[in-house]
């Protein structure tokens, strides 16, 4: 769940609530970065009447946003790691 549905979600439910709920504020930022640079890209496409092949020009904004969102996702994974490893131990 970690992985797959929201970064940190899984972290929540294992109850490391703190690392969770930073994992999924960072993961949320992230997305909603990306999602508002998409708006903003194809607003100028709208505008401009081409598709802006640089990225447009909030480009750097996305990929801050996409780079948010994968550094919640490996902050995530090695949080599954981590509790795996509590899991296994007798």
């Amino acid at each position: 769940m970690n992985l797959l549905v929201l970064p940190g979600l899984g972290s929540f439910l294992a109850r490391r609530r703190i690392a969770g709920a930073a994992q999924g504020m960072l993961a949320g930022l992230g997305a909603g970065m990306s999602l508002w640079w998409l708006v903003l890209l194809a607003r100028q496409w709208a505008e401009d009447g081409y598709f802006p092949i640089d990225g447009g020009d909030h480009f750097r904004f996305g990929v801050s946003g996409v780079l948010l969102f994968a550094a919640a996702w490996v902050w995530s994974l090695a949080t599954s790691l981590s509790v795996l490893r509590a899991v296994k131990r007798p």
